[in-house]
């Protein structure tokens, strides 16, 4: 695992850290696994299935299988990046409170939202599409929104352009959407919520 990467945006911290190669093939297959089967109302929570406009989801965890390599691989990134960023008492830890995974061919796309379940969010990109030669620089990437209301001359929102392998966390309650694309393959991440607990 890379060195975790935090930088502040209007007061936001966003980090990324790149997955190692074996745990990155790891959740490679077991997301490609998921989608072997047929969806099921569980593969949709409340306030995701809003979220997607073409493609699938399954839920990763919780689920009858033992992934608890998973889940403290996950908390321990949430902590990380929650020492790095200053978010919140360190009295509090990361817990995992959701993880899935969502497969998108091209022309779908995400809708503006939040994780009003968790208090530290997560995306990893396990599979990126090839583009087409016309494509915007936005097409594809997810794209956080912040506030203006106290400075109207601060950063509005900000793009990032996915990579394979790079996971992205960031603060549960900030905007974000994710802009359709033209382009052959799909857009596959692993994403999570960690809720912040007391010990």
């Amino acid at each position: 695992m890379s060195a975790l990467f935090c930088k502040s945006f209007n007061g936001t911290p966003i980090a990324k850290v790149q997955v190692e190669p074996v745990l990155l093939n790891k959740l490679d297959q077991l997301s490609k696994d998921l989608f072997t089967r047929s969806s099921t109302e569980e593969d949709y929570p409340v306030n995701d299935y809003l979220t997607l406009r073409g493609g699938e989801q399954r839920r990763v965890w919780p689920n009858k299988t033992d992934l608890s390599w998973l889940v403290t691989w996950i908390e321990s990134q949430a902590r990380e990046y929650q020492e790095s960023a200053g978010v919140d008492s360190l009295d509090l830890i990361p817990k995992l409170a959701n993880c899935w995974t969502i497969t998108q061919p091209q022309n779908s796309y995400q809708v503006a939202h939040t994780h009003p379940y968790g208090s530290i969010s997560g995306n990893l990109y396990l599979e990126i599409p090839q583009f087409s030669d016309n494509s915007a620089e936005t097409d594809g990437c997810i794209s956080f929104l912040f506030d203006p209301s106290s400075n109207p001359k601060a950063l509005r929102f900000m793009h990032m352009t996915p990579v394979v392998g790079t996971m992205l966390m960031f603060p549960s309650w900030i905007p974000h959407l994710v802009y359709p694309w033209q382009g052959q393959g799909n857009r596959r991440v692993i994403a999570w919520d960690c809720q912040l607990l007391p010990q």
